[in-house]
Formats: C-alpha cells, sequence, structure tokens
C-alpha cells in the first residue's frame, strides 16, 4: 500500500510579525504568534506557535503516518487521542488547501 505524502502547499507562507506594519493587530497578539498568508485568497490568519509547530512537520513532504511517528515521539506519546487529535486537525488543513498532496 502507498501512503500519500503531503506537504504545505506553494500558496502558503508563514511569518513572524518582524517587519509586519499593519497596526490593527495589537502587540500582545504579536507576542508568540506568527502569520499564514493564503496568496490564492489573498488573506492573511494569525497562529499560534502549537498550529505552526505542526504545519511546520510538513515542510518536507511526509505521510500522516510518519507525522504521528514524528510527533508521538518529540512528546512522548503515542496514544489514540494525539492520533485522533492531528487526524482532525490534518483534515482541516487538508480541506482548507494549507496541506496538499506531494
Amino acid at each position: 500500500m502507498i501512503m500519500t505524502k503531503y506537504k504545505l502547499s506553494q500558496n502558503i507562507t508563514i511569518t513572524g510579525f518582524e517587519n509586519y506594519t499593519d497596526e490593527n493587530i495589537p502587540q500582545q497578539l504579536r507576542i508568540g504568534n506568527f502569520i499564514l498568508q493564503n496568496k490564492i485568497k489573498d488573506k492573511e490568519y494569525i497562529i499560534n506557535s502549537s498550529i505552526k509547530y505542526f504545519i511546520d512537520k510538513f515542510l518536507v513532504p511526509k505521510t500522516l503516518e510518519d507525522i504521528f511517528k514524528l510527533i508521538g515521539t518529540e512528546v512522548k506519546d503515542n496514544s489514540n487521542e494525539l492520533k485522533e487529535t492531528c487526524s482532525s486537525f490534518f483534515n482541516f488543513l487538508v480541506d482548507k488547501n494549507i496541506i496538499v498532496a506531494e
């Protein structure tokens, strides 16, 4: 069985607030958060470090099973609950075309 590898869409960028000039974003939201920009929709979203942590796993194409193993090892938790949480968030990211099949 061939497992599909997924990667971060080329239409998505994630940056910090270092060079961000929009003054409508309060300073307290800038600390520890990042900007996810969707070039296709011409929209920006503020994401936290946990979301960035998960998305960053797809900078190099990986299967969802690879992600389970990698995160499970890093957080020392291989429970079904972790897999269910990762799967739900993964499905959301795929649905929004943030993560795409290779």
